[in-house]
């Protein structure tokens, strides 16, 4: 917004060199939402502040605009960015069982349900369990005799070698001509 000025040029040159992406100049506003600074007579209005988001994390930037109505007593705007992140979560391999899974198509047979309920019914009474780690463990370990674990299926590599190799070689030519046109430049 406005004419760019040496500043504005080194700012730009900065970023393209730290690969930063200028949140500002990405999402179309009008004019009131975009300039952050006013002149004391009012009538000049540029945009001089900006938020700025390493290239890798573009994606979660969803806006970024400027909040006339925040009253911070100055010549400058308030400057606020939306971002929407998505932790991975993370698992706990210490607990075994969280990562096997009990093989439930067995109890389809009438006979296997009768089977786990006679187990059960011997193992639980009233005064034979104290604890729910101790109802837990029980469970589990008539489950594991019973009905077993399921087989751990392998997963079929949905790229093929062919193509894995094709983007290899895709990577090295875009490298090559980076650095042909960077030889260029200079």
């Amino acid at each position: 917004m406005g004419i760019m000025n040496d500043n504005g040029e080194r700012f730009v040159e900065l970023c393209q060199a730290a690969q930063l992406v200028i949140g500002g100049s990405i999402f179309p506003h009008k004019r009131i939402h975009k300039y952050t600074w006013t002149s004391p007579d009012g009538n000049t209005q540029y945009q001089i502040d900006h938020i700025c988001i390493r290239r890798k994390w573009r994606g979660s930037l969803v806006d970024v605009r400027t909040k006339r109505s925040a009253d911070i007593d100055s010549d400058h705007e308030l400057v606020v960015a939306t971002l929407k992140i998505k932790l991975k979560s993370v698992r706990d391999n210490n607990t075994q069982h969280s990562q096997r899974r009990f093989n439930t198509h067995m109890l389809k047979t009438e006979e296997k349900r009768i089977e786990v309920a006679n187990s059960l019914s011997t193992h639980i009474l009233p005064n034979n369990v104290s604890s729910w780690e101790d109802t837990y463990n029980m469970l589990r370990s008539i489950a594991k005799t019973h009905v077993g674990y399921t087989k751990k299926s392998e997963r079929k590599d949905w790229i093929s070698d062919y193509t894995w190799n094709l983007i290899q070689e895709r990577k090295c030519l875009k490298q090559q001509a980076l650095g042909d046109v960077q030889g260029k430049e200079r």
